[in-house]
């Protein structure tokens, strides 16, 4: 009878329990998460917070799940904000070579602990710039691991770190990485500026296939955009929006480039 009640519980009540307990127990921790892709990935991590976060796959499985079945063996895997990991290791453990970057100096030690951890470590390359529009230097507002994810712009009072910054372009231009065949980017409002970075590279024969792009409507105006702009960008470059999600303050969009699919409104 209990274990049927168990069972019977909503996915928010078990979340729930799931934190209190963690918050029971001893931090850091590994914690093993079944993903789309199949096999398990671990993570590790640093408090509550962040267990939920990976638990819940950053609430964001149906825009996992879409990415994933896009990557194929042998396909360079570009995750711009990698953050720990979520996207970078399942995509990996598909066959693809992946290269993550994430600027923050704590996400990036627990993403280079996951991927050790994996046993990953030659199929994912880790890089610690902020892709923008040019090489130089910038601010990251962080929260830390146990927080909200950083971001360049700065919307209330949180940590300040000092971080590289390079493009996509030059990245390329200078042999540092691959062309890729997907591109996934979350970088909380940044988005125009990375953009802008890659240019060159979305107008090339080589371009990507399919874009994953996560789209900040509050953090974008920061830096004088908006999603209207970025998505008319993308399409300007040759693609189409394949889909479209709104989840809370974040809008969820894939773009492929211009073939047979027929595109969608954007609201």
């Amino acid at each position: 009878m209990i274990s049927g009640l168990k069972r019977l519980q909503p996915a928010w009540v078990r979340r729930r329990l799931g934190l209190w307990r963690a918050r029971r127990q001893a931090f850091p921790q590994e914690v093993s998460v079944e993903l789309p892709a199949g096999k398990p990935c671990l993570f590790d991590v640093a408090g509550p917070v962040e267990r939920e976060r990976v638990l819940g796959y950053g609430a964001e499985k149906a825009f996992l799940r879409s990415f994933l079945a896009e990557v194929s063996p042998g396909d360079v895997v570009f995750d711009i904000g990698s953050c720990v990991g979520l996207f970078a290791l399942p995509a990996a453990q598909k066959g693809g070579r992946v290269v993550a970057f994430e600027p923050d100096p704590g996400f990036r030690a627990a993403l280079v602990r996951n991927v050790k951890i994996n046993r990953l470590e030659r199929l994912i390359t880790i890089k610690a710039w902020a892709v923008t529009d040019k090489p130089g230097r910038a601010t990251l507002f962080t929260d830390g691991r146990e927080g909200n994810s950083p971001s360049l712009a700065r919307l209330w009072e949180r940590q300040a770190v000092e971080v590289e910054t390079m493009s996509v372009d030059d990245a390329i231009a200078r042999a540092e990485v691959p062309s890729p065949d997907l591109v996934k980017m979350d970088i909380e409002g940044a988005e125009i500026l990375a953009l802008h970075g890659m240019a060159a590279l979305l107008a090339s024969p080589g371009a990507p296939r399919c874009l994953f792009v996560e789209l900040h409507p509050a953090f974008l105006s920061g830096f004088g955009s908006n999603v209207d702009e970025c998505v008319a960008w993308i399409q300007s470059a040759g693609y189409v929006v394949h889909s479209h999600r709104v989840r809370a303050s974040q809008v969820h969009c894939t773009f492929k480039r211009r073939s047979h699919v027929a595109p969608i409104a954007v609201s």
